[in-house]
């Protein structure tokens, strides 16, 4: 039996973008979930379980980064989120943290180095959440 790949739902309207963070986190073995839109993302996330982290960029047509990341913690609440921008402004950051509940920023353009490391950060919380939601369901 083969080590289980963790899976990352990545979600941003510029394609090529998408393809560059699909490239370089497959590369490290992780599992992507691909998604160009917040409409997208949300279909995939309900057919998809044990997402350990969901990467959206903020500024997409339709549904915004904080619309669509307040949804998913409804979908999948020990999922840790992440919102990429390159438009960071004080109401946007105050509505990420109150409404959405995201676990970090990462500015665009990113720093792959970052990129890698709030990711592992990321996978980390996920693992805690799990442990934590699996001892309470225990008790």
């Amino acid at each position: 039996m083969g080590i289980k790949k963790l899976k990352i739902l990545l979600i941003d309207d510029e394609i090529n973008f998408l393809k560059l963070l699909n490239s370089v986190l497959s590369e490290r073995g992780y599992l992507t979930i691909l998604a160009s839109s917040g409409k997208e993302a949300l279909e995939k996330l309900k057919k998809e379980n044990n997402i350990a982290v969901i990467l959206s960029d903020h500024r997409m047509p339709g549904m915004n980064g904080v619309e669509l990341l307040e949804k998913a913690k409804e979908l999948a609440p020990l999922t840790p989120r992440i919102i990429m921008t390159a438009y960071q402004n004080a109401e946007m950051m105050e509505d990420s943290i109150n409404i959405a509940e995201v676990f970090r920023f990462i500015t665009k353009p990113v720093q792959i180095d970052n990129l890698l490391e709030v990711i592992n950060a990321a996978v980390q919380r996920y693992h805690n959440n799990l442990h934590e939601f699996e001892k309470d369901s225990h008790k």
